[in-house]
């Protein structure tokens, strides 16, 4: 899929590939060269508003005024989000279309152009993604998906929603899980943009109409770390090799409860923290010594918890210390809970677990709730209403 070819109508200058002015030339230079599907647009200027009513004929019932500052989208500086974009608009409400014209310009910075776009805004739409070639920030050649189900189509650049889904893909789509097949079609814009900029280092804006239909709002170049240099592409060996070594350990014991196998490094003994992200050889071989290989199960057995036989609480991967969440949640459940109930509480956790993994520094508080605070008998009985009868569930084992 890397080489997905692109409908070209022009043969590119290369030097005009990497020429990023702003956000409409932009989005006409792959208007102009290429079949990917573009809300109607045009850039906007002092003069096209003598005729303006003659201008918004072409556009559909309701607009968006979009921000078009030279100094949004280049290829040394991004200020993604810095300037205004207001929408939707009716067309016909001239009035607040000028109000709203001059809002957007008075977010440019003095010396900047004075040009907006007008854009058909995507009525229905079914969400919007932002996708970039790779990890901000760092080397990783890995493709990120940030998505919202919503017709908000700010929802991922302006950072006021929180109903966002983050996705990290390799670049080389090897193997693409089932479940990422429905954003192939996103991926191909993708590489259609890379090709046609001669740029594997862009930052995506895409909405789906109500079709579910992709059309591209915007294309800049990626900022960050990524962009000095060329990304570092770790061996598929090596992935592989990491998959493999998971799956092995998945534990088969009796006593195991719950399906899914999730690794934090900064859950029950913290390695995060206490030996590092990466700790040397030494660093990770006390501290498994010492603490993660039994004394952790030993510990908890004495205090009324169930024996574990699952397996050490600690693993490497790739040189990074990862704590086995399904074996700490397991060694939190007490004795006296039914082995059936046992069961729906584990996947109950790691299932939460998963649907906001940025609880995986505060599982005790959050997720376990093994650590006792004045708030715990309160929020235990709500969050387990419909998991836990104390009468049905509790057993007189010991």
């Amino acid at each position: 899929m890397e080489n997905d070819d692109i409908s070209s109508k022009n043969n590119l200058n290369p030097q005009d590939q990497l020429n990023y002015k702003n956000k409409a030339k932009n989005l006409e230079f792959v208007k102009n060269n290429s079949n990917i599907k573009i809300p109607y647009f045009k850039e906007i200027t002092f003069d096209d508003f003598e005729n303006i009513e003659e201008t918004l004929g072409k556009f559909s019932e309701q607009i968006i005024i979009r921000s078009n500052s030279s100094k949004e989208d280049t290829d040394e500086t991004s200020s993604a989000g810095k300037f205004l974009s207001i929408g939707p608009i009716d067309k016909n409400d001239i009035s607040l279309i000028k109000k709203s014209w001059n809002e957007v310009l008075q977010s440019y910075e003095k010396d900047d152009n004075n040009t907006v776009i007008f854009q058909d805004y995507v009525d229905g739409a079914k969400s919007v993604s932002v996708l970039t070639s790779y990890k901000v920030g760092t080397d990783s050649p890995y493709r990120t998906f940030s998505t919202y189900y919503g017709s908000q189509t700010d929802a991922v650049t302006s950072g006021r929603y929180n109903k966002i889904k983050n996705f990290f893909i390799h670049r080389s789509l090897d193997n693409l899980p089932e479940k990422f097949k429905e954003y192939y079609k996103f991926f191909k814009i993708q590489n259609q943009l890379e090709n046609l900029f001669g740029n594997k280092q862009l930052d995506i804006e895409i909405v789906t109409d109500h079709k579910e239909e992709p059309l591209l709002l915007q294309v800049r170049p990626l900022m960050g770390k990524a962009i000095k240099k060329e990304p570092i592409m770790v061996e598929r060996s090596v992935i592989d090799e990491n998959v493999k070594r998971y799956k092995e350990l998945i534990p088969t014991t009796d006593d195991r409860f719950g399906t899914n196998q999730i690794y934090s490094n900064m859950s029950d003994m913290n390695p995060a923290e206490m030996i590092g992200k990466k700790p040397d050889n030494i660093a990770f071989s006390l501290y498994r010594f010492m603490f993660t290989d039994t004394t952790w199960n030993k510990q908890r057995g004495e205090f009324g918890y169930r024996i574990y036989s699952g397996g050490k609480l600690m693993e490497l991967f790739n040189n990074v210390a990862y704590i086995n969440v399904n074996h700490s949640l397991n060694s939190f459940l007490t004795r006296n809970i039914k082995n059936e109930t046992c069961e729906k509480i584990i996947n109950y956790q790691l299932n939460k677990l998963e649907t906001y993994p940025h609880l995986h520094d505060s599982i005790e508080f959050d997720i376990s709730r093994s650590s006792y605070t004045f708030e715990t008998d309160e929020k235990f009985g709500e969050e387990y209403k419909n998991i836990i009868d104390r009468k049905r569930d509790y057993s007189m084992a010991s």
